[in-house]
């Protein structure tokens, strides 16, 4: 009955979506975009939670850890003040989620949560320490980085969870450090792929990547690659999420055939390494992934020491950065209808709908949708003033 009542109406159908793509994913589409409305946010919950998924979420990077206020600088951060950080973002109404669901676009968060991805540069021992007791038993150093977020975690099972470490193999939360710890290597890096952790790319010498011959790039490159997928399980496993070691890309002017490889491929002994992303040493929050801002080769984040924090969270408190609010939904992508000013420009239905999300845009006073709906099983874009029928 369906398929008489599209050819008894096809001319009706064609005005309606201003498309000659074929009639059954035109309606699949359709019904999908109607289903993101029907079963996501109300109205009302729209106004409540504000979501605005075109906003910039922080990458907080961290390095060394200490007890010891003496000791805190640029690089290292005190247990006690780490533990402030978290409490902070906590009551701010942030959300700590995987860097691969950011990277991904496959945001998860609650709705009115503000995603955040905690990051750890050079895997040091301060970062993730076990304790042997007595009996042989191993535990996680309440002091160290990742037992403060295992707390935490438990404390608020409201907060998301991970953290993402950028592994120097020949450290393992060890090295020179604190040699002790080096026994530990694989264990750690099994616990925390187990754990919802994620262990990420930070080149085989920690080798400033700015200006080294082709050869010696592919190499910093693909030989941590094959040590992470052999030794990092699965599930935690992220070797083409790449931290660039003192913030350092390709010199532009000498080395735009690495900066070309970083996109499109680097060979490296019969294998082709394909980047899923690169970080930058600091800078500022990073914009959506559905940003037109976005640029996966070229993602800032923010250095957690205090100048760096005493700048970004009252901005982000304040309201002088837009943040990302989530609207529960990782198949939508919610955005107020007008954007706030900072974020003027950054809007492109077609990209959100070439990566198969539903953009819903709506009204922040009422919560309604208006003005558009975009789809990306249908791969259009329409505005209801432009269907000849409406």
């Amino acid at each position: 009955m369906t398929y008489v009542w599209v050819r008894k109406n096809v001319g009706f159908v064609r005005r309606v979506l201003g498309t000659w793509v074929a009639v059954v994913l035109v309606l699949a589409g359709s019904v999908v975009a109607g289903l993101a409305q029907e079963g996501g946010l109300t109205p009302q919950q729209r106004v409540e939670y504000a979501p605005n998924e075109l906003g910039k979420i922080p990458i907080l990077q961290y390095h060394l850890f200490t007890t010891d206020p003496a000791e805190e600088n640029q690089f290292t951060r005190t247990i006690d003040d780490f533990r402030a950080d978290l409490q902070w973002l906590y009551d701010h109404n942030f959300y700590v989620i995987p860097m691969a669901d950011l990277i991904r676009n496959e945001i998860s968060a609650p709705p009115g949560k503000h995603p955040v991805v905690l990051t750890f540069d050079d895997a040091t021992p301060g970062q993730f320490r076990l304790l042997e007791q007595d009996d042989g038993t191993l535990l996680v150093d309440p002091n160290s980085a990742v037992g403060v977020m295992e707390e935490f975690y438990r404390t608020y099972d409201d907060f998301g969870r991970g953290g993402f470490f950028a592994l120097l193999h020949f450290n393992c939360f060890g090295g020179d450090i604190e040699p002790d710890q080096a026994r530990y290597c694989h264990r750690k890096l099994e616990w925390l792929a187990q754990n919802g952790y994620e262990i990420g790319h930070h080149t085989w010498g920690h080798q400033d990547l700015l200006d080294i011959p082709d050869e010696e790039f592919q190499y910093q490159i693909g030989e941590l690659w094959k040590w992470i997928e052999e030794h990092v399980p699965a599930e935690g496993a992220r070797p083409g999420m790449l931290v660039m070691p003192y913030g350092n890309y390709p010199d532009r002017e000498l080395h735009q055939e690495q900066r070309r490889m970083m996109r499109e491929g680097i060979p490296y002994e019969g294998e082709t390494y394909l980047l899923e992303a690169a970080f930058m040493v600091g800078a500022e929050p990073a914009p959506s992934p559905s940003s037109t801002e976005w640029d996966h080769i070229w993602i800032p984040r923010i250095q957690a020491f205090d100048e760096e924090l005493e700048r970004w969270l009252p901005e982000m408190e304040n309201g002088g950065v837009i943040l990302y609010a989530s609207d529960g939904d990782p198949n939508t992508i919610t955005v107020p209808d007008p954007l706030p000013g900072p974020l003027e420009g950054t809007l492109d239905p077609d990209l959100i709908a070439a990566s198969g999300k539903t953009l819903i845009q709506y009204d922040p006073a009422s919560g309604e949708p208006i003005g558009s709906t975009s789809t990306g099983i249908a791969g259009m874009w329409m505005r209801e003033q432009d269907d000849p029928a409406a």
